[in-house]
């Protein structure tokens, strides 16, 4: 596991940062499990909101912190927007860091 992770380190730097402390390593489980049930219902993905209701009834982090969180994996395309509504799932990169890790 550790050389699978540090191979996803070398090939994407940015994405691997967001499991660089345990906080934000439950963000990216907690973002993911929210994602993965929305597609097994048929939704599209996570929002911010989402993530920030997650991060507080999880005890994992404040609203802004879970926000902060949310706003770097979209500005460093970790997530990328589906459509016009609120709504990001995980991009093809980030997929297949995961399938390979």
């Amino acid at each position: 596991m550790a050389r699978g992770f540090l191979a996803a380190h070398e090939a994407a730097p940015r994405t691997a940062a967001l499991f660089a402390t345990q906080q934000r390593w439950l963000l990216c489980h907690a973002g993911l499990a929210q994602y993965f049930l929305a597609a097994r219902c048929g939704g599209a993905g996570l929002t911010r909101r989402g993530l920030g209701l997650l991060a507080r009834q999880h005890g994992i982090a404040s609203r802004n912190t879970a926000y902060a969180f949310f706003d770097e994996a979209l500005k460093y395309e970790v997530v990328l927007p589906v459509g016009m509504g609120e709504e990001v799932v995980p991009s093809a990169l980030t997929l297949s860091i995961l399938t390979q890790w």
